[in-house]
């Protein structure tokens, strides 16, 4: 009996030890949709299964690692794509998800399957069905004084430049976060894309808008 407990304490003083010394990984977050977020639930309604299927998420490291391998500096963007609008969670989950997961191209290989297996963690089944890894130039700048500005560029995939949501961005003075973001994120604001630009042709996705309350931006950590 003596030597269980023994055994047992030494048991868990390694998991705590192992909990303790497991780094963490936090940044910041962008997130666009191919639907309004901030919006009135009446418009909200009308875009249900039309638009909203596809979405953009973008992870960008300030300090931390993943699986033991630092990634301080690096970006890792997932592109995905329903059959349904994502994020209509008072519904339905979204039904068949792909995604291409874009990597930044100053990553090592080590980094680059870091980055990759983070994404996955961090999207959850959203990324369950990856079809394609990619990797690219990638230019990701958040404000430093967090008022809501952000651009954002991933080689010939994506672009944005974001701003606040003021007032008079609304249509019918109702408008709130109406779809909430798309993974687990800290101090999440809407945003709205000045200019936004989608085109991957893995999952045959083309799209551009402008000045659209499309965005969240926030912080993430995991």
């Amino acid at each position: 009996m003596k030597l269980l407990r023994h055994t047992l304490l030494a048991t868990a003083l390694m998991v705590g030890g192992a909990a303790v010394a497991t780094p963490t990984v936090s940044g910041d977050y962008l997130e666009l949709r191919t639907c309004d977020v901030m919006v009135g639930q009446c418009f909200a309604n009308g875009d249900i299964g039309l638009r909203g299927k596809e979405a953009v998420m973008v992870w960008s490291v300030n300090e931390g690692s993943f699986d033991g391998v630092a990634l301080d500096g690096l970006h890792v963007m997932a592109l995905v794509r329903a059959k349904d609008t994502l994020g209509d969670l008072k519904y339905n989950a979204a039904k068949s998800p792909e995604s291409v997961i874009v990597t930044d191209e100053k990553a090592n290989e080590a980094q680059r399957e870091a980055l990759i297996a983070m994404a996955k963690n961090l999207g959850g089944a959203l990324l369950s069905e990856v079809i394609a890894t990619k990797s690219r130039a990638m230019n990701v700048d958040f404000s430093t004084d967090n008022d809501g500005l952000a651009k954002a560029s991933v080689g010939d995939v994506f672009e944005v430049s974001a701003r606040p949501f003021f007032k008079d961005d609304g249509c019918c003075g109702h408008e709130s976060p109406y779809y909430p973001p798309l993974t687990k994120v800290e101090q999440a604001e809407p945003a709205v894309a000045e200019v936004a630009t989608i085109t991957d042709n893995t999952l045959n996705c083309t799209w551009k808008s402008v000045d659209s309350p499309n965005m969240f931006l926030g912080k993430f950590q995991g």
